[in-house]
């Protein structure tokens, strides 16, 4: 593939996310953990490569102005109508060091400094969150702010700093495995211990190693040598874990169906989607598979997931059918392949991609949900799995948004992937 260009990448973490400021990715970078720093894999090709710190359990709109923050150097705001509505701190940490700050700046030659975004897990729908804001801005944080007061990441405009949009193993409809755990009455213990933990963490020396940054809910506080109080604020825990505005509710496939409609795709960006499956069809129910091994956590997760039905449409639920039931231990096959309100075309290694449409490369029905951060994997084929992104995006050409594109976006019905009609290897 020739080269056309030679655009950053970010690599936009998931669940239980951190980033580069933090001292655990010193020890254990998130994408490549002790095998392979992602990072380090794509400055030796001479490509820039950050992978910004946000909330690993924060909502996505949470999640993508703190990655805006951290690419520029800014204080993160999170919008006065968001932050209202949510009942939070509008401003959160001050990122010391721009990672990017030159995104977006036109060269001599004319030419926009385009990013390539890649999201694992958590990190789809955070990617594509910024990248709606980038275009679009908020009408209604412009409506509620000063001029002067106002985000530039609020007043959009930005249509030209994406080059691609690559979703792995990415929450694009939510999970299932979020109705299941409700179902088994485990959901709200979850949100209690994972929040609890973040504000007992913030008050210790840990939180310089692996920080929650819920400081704008006041649940956590910034890591300093003088938090030793072992504090934990139970009240604005409790107040978090009812709040609509974190990871684990924007994780509810429901709520995942409202932020897509909100999220548009755009014909000057290139989308493509990776999925794992590490579960097989058994006597009609997606059971675990042996890939499970890798990370048998994932035996309970992936059950759990395979054995969930609800025909429950209540209060804007989505139904939950078979067509659910394949999953990398976490997320649904179903859900990592494409979101539902988009367009999409299920493609090979070798197919052309296509801008302004989703192309779905075949399931991988060898990984788990841990799989696209190395955990698990073969270190070589780890990195030739990026070098591949890295050539394939870097070989289509560039467009600019004020241009017209030669073809015409194909309308595709969502129907299921054929993929999940296929036995799973072994």
């Amino acid at each position: 593939m020739d080269k056309e260009h030679n655009y950053p990448f970010i690599l936009v973490s998931g669940m239980f996310s951190f980033g580069e400021e933090e001292g655990l990715s010193k020890v254990f970078p998130y994408f490549g953990f002790w095998k392979t720093d992602v990072r380090k894999l794509f400055n030796g090709m001479g490509v820039e490569c950050y992978n910004p710190s946000s909330g690993p359990f924060s909502s996505a709109w949470d999640k993508a102005c703190e990655v805006y923050a951290a690419l520029f150097g800014k204080t993160v705001d999170y919008g006065k109508a968001h932050s209202e509505k949510y009942g939070h701190e509008r401003y959160g940490r001050t990122y010391e060091k721009a990672l990017l700050p030159d995104w977006g700046k036109i060269d001599s030659e004319g030419n926009t400094k385009k990013v390539n975004l890649f999201g694992y897990s958590f990190g789809a729908p955070t990617e594509r969150t910024l990248a709606n804001l980038l275009y679009y801005g908020s009408e209604e944080e412009r409506a509620v702010t000063p001029e002067d007061e106002l985000s530039d990441l609020f007043k959009g405009g930005h249509t030209d700093w994406i080059h691609s949009i690559v979703s792995a193993s990415g929450t694009n409809n939510g999970t299932s495995f979020i109705y299941a755990l409700e179902a088994l009455k485990l959901l709200n213990f979850a949100e209690t211990a994972v929040y609890g933990m973040g504000s007992f963490i913030s008050h210790t020396p840990i939180s310089k190693v692996y920080d929650f940054r819920l400081d704008h809910f006041g649940v956590t506080k910034a890591p300093s040598a003088k938090n030793l109080d072992f504090k934990i604020n139970a009240k604005n825990v409790k107040k978090l874990v009812h709040n609509e505005d974190n990871m684990f509710y924007d994780l509810y496939p429901h709520r995942a169906k409202e932020l897509n409609e909100q999220l548009d795709i755009f014909d000057n960006i290139y989308y493509i989607s990776y999925s794992g499956c590490s579960t097989k069809e058994v006597l009609g129910v997606d059971m675990p598979s042996k890939y499970t091994w890798k990370f048998p956590i994932f035996f309970a997760s992936g059950l759990a997931t395979g054995l969930y039905r609800s025909k429950r449409s209540d209060n804007g639920r989505i139904p939950i059918d078979k067509s659910w039931g394949a999953s990398d231990g976490v997320c649904n096959v179903k859900s990592s392949q494409y979101p539902m309100s988009d367009p999409y075309r299920f493609t090979t290694l070798n197919d052309e991609i296509k801008p302004g449409i989703w192309n779905v490369m075949p399931v991988e029905y060898t990984k788990t949900h841990m799989s696209y951060t190395g955990m698990g994997e073969n270190n070589l084929n780890y990195m030739n799995f990026f070098i591949d992104i890295y050539n394939r995006v870097s070989s289509l050409k560039t467009i600019d948004s004020a241009k017209v594109l030669e073809y015409t976006v194909p309308s595709f019905e969502t129907t299921d992937s054929p993929e999940l009609l296929e036995k799973s290897i072994g």
